[in-house]
């Protein structure tokens, strides 16, 4: 995260921190206030001085120029977008009470979702990049740099600072001093993009460790656990048919009817084994509606309905067909399957809530095979596919958190599916690839957010920048400022909307 300490002049610093601008006596080693200790050294300015004298560094240097108002006006844009679904979405808000706001912090230890190693490393190499770019690129410019340094508060990094002469920085032309402002969110994208890149070849080494269709979770009272199947099972083939694949899984299920067994192939714990799966005859209920008949007579998930008023039904047909002759108010007679038993229930009818004429169990009933053997699959190909060839917005997965709950089962090199993958770089491939995500991640995110048009932001000052050359002669610097800060504030109360947001729904509940 972006980290301000206030100078006694009151002007800002190039970088992401506000350094008190020193002359060449400064002292190595500060503490401004208890636990927060300032680093502060020359060594390391000759090293700026030969990058800022290579080729590429002046190229690099316009194209950040002319990108850093796209960078800003990306996260404008992403945090609108995040605003409206704030405003427009119970359910987002309620996944934002979750996650809390502290998800939005990218600090280590405050971030429930954030690894202290990774981030830690992570977080120190973007403050490095971030930083040393302003440097270089001051360098290339000949604008003399005083000093740089890290900024430790109890002993960890959180922020970092190039002293670039304040003075000179003044006098020089837009041209010049954007540059220098915009190198830094620039090479956090550079340096992001370029960990993502490495990120997308890691996952292309991997691989399925044997193909086939994993087990994400396994419903009780259901044949499939009853036959043995357990979460992290992976299913290799059915009565002898391959099922690589999500659709061939489904396919080879589909051709099987009511009372059959499946002879499944399950790899697990590098041993392959075979179990018995019975297709279970009748409806097979996966939920009941609270406070309709079903539940009142104490139907499970996991039954199987197999007679309504004496007629038997195996089909969702065949029970749209038994309800359609009757009305909520009469009483039924279902022959009910449970545990190799079978009971007989009598319960009343109630109506639908769709169709008051209409008769409801209060019943919710499997779909398909695979809801009936009562199990969840995901595809462990499909998976690897997903993530390498998202699409749009799917590539939003790039910025979602492999540590994230459900999304784990989305990203083949979480917690949760790393070991179900092998990879050609051997097992090195989960902290290479979570190294690589965080590296990206918090890059990018220290770069977008640098780019606002926020002062004293490196955006912000370019923002600043931009409209004294834009208007000069016609504003003053006064009318530039409050232009400067009034834009700010707007943008500041933006993103503080975004973590108050989530708790929208508590505050109007206290309204009535």
């Amino acid at each position: 995260m972006t980290c301000f300490y206030p100078r006694p002049e009151g002007r800002p610093s190039t970088g992401t921190v506000l350094a008190t601008e020193k002359p060449s006596s400064a002292k190595t080693f500060e503490m401004p206030f208890p636990g927060l200790i300032m680093l502060r050294t020359k060594r390391g300015l000759g090293i700026l001085d030969a990058i800022g004298r290579s080729w590429p560094i002046r190229p690099l240097g316009w194209i950040v120029f002319y990108t850093l108002p796209i960078f800003g006006a990306a996260a404008v844009l992403l945090i609108l977008l995040n605003l409206y679904a704030y405003l427009s979405s119970p359910l987002v808000r309620e996944f934002g009470r979750v996650i809390t706001p502290f998800a939005a912090l990218l600090i280590p230890g405050l971030n429930p979702f954030l690894p202290l190693l990774y981030g830690w490393i992570g977080l120190v190499v973007t403050l490095l990049v971030h930083e040393g770019a302003h440097g270089v690129q001051a360098r290339a410019l000949g604008l003399p740099v005083k000093s740089g340094g890290l900024l430790l508060f109890l002993g960890l990094p959180i922020g970092a600072f190039v002293e670039v002469d304040e003075d000179q920085m003044k006098k020089t032309r837009l041209r010049d001093a954007g540059r220098v402002l915009a190198a830094g969110p620039g090479s956090n994208m550079v340096v992001g993009v370029g960990c993502l890149a490495l990120l997308l070849l890691v996952v292309s080494t991997m691989s399925p460790v044997v193909p086939g269709i994993g087990v994400r979770s396994v419903a009780q009272g259901f044949p499939a656990g009853e036959s043995g199947l357990i979460p992290g099972d992976v299913l290799t083939h059915v009565n002898g048919a391959r099922t690589e694949t999500l659709a061939s899984f489904y396919a080879a299920l589909g051709q099987l009817a009511a009372g059959d067994t499946a002879r499944v192939g399950v790899y697990r714990d590098g041993r392959s084994v075979d179990r018995q799966v019975l297709i279970p005859v009748g409806i097979v209920v996966i939920g009941v509606v609270s406070g309709y008949p079903a539940e009142a007579a104490g139907i499970n998930p996991g039954d199987t309905i197999t007679t309504i008023g004496g007629v038997t039904v195996g089909s969702p047909e065949d029970l749209a067909s038994a309800l359609e002759n009757r009305r909520p108010g009469q009483n039924v007679t279902l022959t009910v399957g449970r545990d190799l038993d079978s009971h007989v229930i009598s319960l009343t009818l109630a109506s639908h809530p769709q169709n008051q004429s209409a008769a409801f169990l209060g019943i919710i009933r499997a779909g398909d095979q695979v809801q009936a053997i009562g199990i969840q699959p995901w595809g462990l190909q499909e998976t690897l596919t997903d993530y390498l060839n998202p699409g749009f917005p799917g590539a939003l997965l790039y910025l979602t958190f492999p540590t994230l709950g459900e999304a784990q089962l989305r990203i083949p090199y979480s917690d949760t599916l790393q070991t179900y993958y092998t990879s050609s770089i051997g097992p090195y491939f989960y902290p290479v690839a979570h190294l690589l995500f965080w590296l990206w991640f918090i890059n990018f995110n220290v770069g977008i957010f640098n780019a606002l048009p926020i002062y004293p932001l490196d955006g912000g000052q370019f923002f600043r920048r931009g409209l004294q050359a834009a208007f000069r002669g016609r504003l003053t610097d006064e009318g530039v400022k409050r232009i400067s800060i009034a834009v700010s504030i707007l943008f500041l109360a933006v993103i503080l909307s975004n973590f108050l947001l989530p708790y929208l729904d508590s505050v109007l509940s206290l309204f009535g």
